[in-house]
């Protein structure tokens, strides 16, 4: 109530217009320009709002998280996840300890230890760009190779397996990754979620079966081999390393349960893949029509020295870098 926004449709709320638009971001814009900064919109007759101003934001998403850590979720991060086991979908104290037990694996100890990993899956890129502009003129689809950049680097830092996603062009992993996300887009599904369950059933249980597999043979030569340093070994560990929580003056031992372990480690990969390709696709092209701001990156990382250091001081000068 008292919230604007555009007119809507019965029962379709705002669906139809977003599924007919050339360019839903182009069409969110345009709603901004005429409703401001925060205005409302049906999805069917569920009601949502759309913010883009920052104080309210940080006010939601830092300064009272507590207060609003669930959310809508749509069937891709349903699917063949045991429902509401994984951090996105859990609520109240289930998502308070899972959220408290994965904070560490991404903290920047652990975050600098996967740095040679990370730098390895660079280094390939920058090979086959390499390659490609041997040509002068042929042009370069930089966000195909950010894709699989991206998905290099979680095959190698949340499985532990090691690819060639820049020359393996037919990828299995990246190709099932890609129909699972690419089957909850179409129209129907949009319209009949249920649909969305079998459309990505047969994709989401073959990546899901492959990380079975992946932590089983963890497990049984953990006694052997040497322990590796990455997402899924850090999150293993979790599931049994108690982590202690203060909460009202009392403290709560906390662990990942087992049954935890596979949906968090498949929903980081599903999250992780399009959204981190795509913010490296948008800064790339802002570098590349921004001439003053890329000269300006490029001295910035000169005078870091970077090449002279070792990769954990690299990750240190990357994240201080304005």
């Amino acid at each position: 109530r008292g919230i604007s926004g555009p007119p809507y449709h019965f029962f379709f709320g705002h669906y139809k217009t977003l599924w007919s638009t050339k360019a839903f971001s182009k069409q969110i814009q345009e709603w901004t320009r005429q409703y401001g900064s925060i205005y409302g919109l049906f999805l069917g007759r569920r009601p949502m709002y759309v913010v883009s101003d920052v104080d309210f934001l940080q006010e939601v998403y830092i300064k009272q998280f507590s207060s609003f850590h669930s959310r809508m979720l749509s069937t891709i991060f349903r699917t063949e996840t045991d429902g509401k086991i994984h951090l996105f979908r859990t609520t109240g104290e289930t998502w308070r300890r899972q959220r408290h037990v994965i904070n560490p694996t991404f903290s920047s100890s652990k975050l600098k230890s996967m740095s040679p990993l990370v730098n390895e899956c660079i280094a390939a890129m920058l090979n086959k760009i390499s390659q490609i502009t041997d040509d002068k003129q042929k042009e370069i689809n930089i966000y195909e190779l950010y894709k699989r950049l991206i998905m290099d680097v979680i095959c190698r830092c949340a499985f532990g397996i090691d690819t060639d996603m820049q020359n393996d062009t037919n990828n299995i992993y990246l190709k099932k990754l890609a129909e699972f996300l690419e089957n909850f887009r179409p129209t129907l599904v949009k319209l009949l979620p249920v649909l969305n369950d079998y459309v990505q059933e047969v994709s989401a249980l073959w990546l899901i079966n492959r990380v079975q597999e992946v932590v089983d043979l963890r497990i049984q030569s953990s006694s052997t081999s040497i322990k590796r340093t990455d997402l899924l070994q850090l999150m293993m560990d979790a599931t049994h390393n108690n982590i202690t929580d203060h909460i009202d003056n009392q403290s709560m031992t906390k662990v990942l349960q087992p049954n935890e372990l596979i949906p968090n480690v498949f929903f980081f990969m599903a999250a992780g893949y399009e959204t981190t390709s795509t913010t490296l696709a948008y800064s790339t092209y802002i570098l590349a029509t921004k001439q003053d701001i890329q000269e300006k990156l490029v001295e910035e990382i000169q005078n870091s020295k970077w090449h002279d250091n070792k990769n954990e001081e690299v990750y240190d000068i990357a994240t201080n870098l304005s």
